[in-house]
C-alpha cells in the first residue's frame, strides 16, 4: 500500500510519526531519548535506462 512512496517522519519528544503528505500513517512511542544524527535508505529506487 505504501511501497516506494516518499514519506515524512516527525520525531517528537515521546513519539515517532510517519506521514504520507498530510495524512499520518503510523505513530509509535520512542524507545530512545538520544538524538537522531543520520539516516540512510536501505534500498534505492531505479528506473530502466538510468545507470
Amino acid at each position: 500500500m505504501h511501497g516506494r512512496k516518499l514519506v515524512t517522519v516527525v520525531l517528537d519528544e515521546h513519539t515517532v510519526t510517519v506521514y504520507d503528505a498530510d495524512t499520518p500513517i503510523k505513530a509509535v512511542p520512542r524507545r530512545s531519548t538520544t538524538d537522531l544524527n543520520r539516516t540512510k535508505a536501505k534500498h534505492q529506487i531505479t528506473t530502466k535506462g538510468q545507470p
